[in-house]
C-alpha cells in the first residue's frame, strides 16, 4: 500500500466515524433566527459534513452541530 492510499485510507474512516458521531448525537430544538442581512440559510461545515438549516424555522439539531454554531458566534 502506497503512502496516498494510506492517507486516503485514513481520511475515509475519518469521515466514517465523524458521520456517525453526528448520527449518534443528541439533538436540541433550536430556533434559527431570520439573517439581518436577508441569508436565507444558516450553512456550515462540521467535520467535512455540510449542514444547512432554513432561517426562522424551529429545528432539531444535533448538539455537536448546535456548539460549533455557537462557538463561531452564528447562532
Amino acid at each position: 500500500m502506497t503512502e496516498n492510499e494510506r492517507l486516503e485510507r485514513r481520511a475515509r474512516d475519518q469521515e466514517r466515524s465523524a458521520a456517525q458521531a453526528l448520527a449518534q448525537s443528541t439533538r436540541e430544538a433550536v430556533l434559527i433566527p431570520p439573517a439581518p442581512d436577508g441569508e436565507r440559510e444558516l450553512y456550515g461545515c462540521w467535520n467535512g459534513i455540510p449542514v444547512r438549516y432554513a432561517r426562522g424555522q424551529r429545528v432539531d439539531m444535533p448538539t455537536v452541530v448546535l456548539r460549533m454554531f455557537r462557538d463561531c458566534g452564528a447562532l
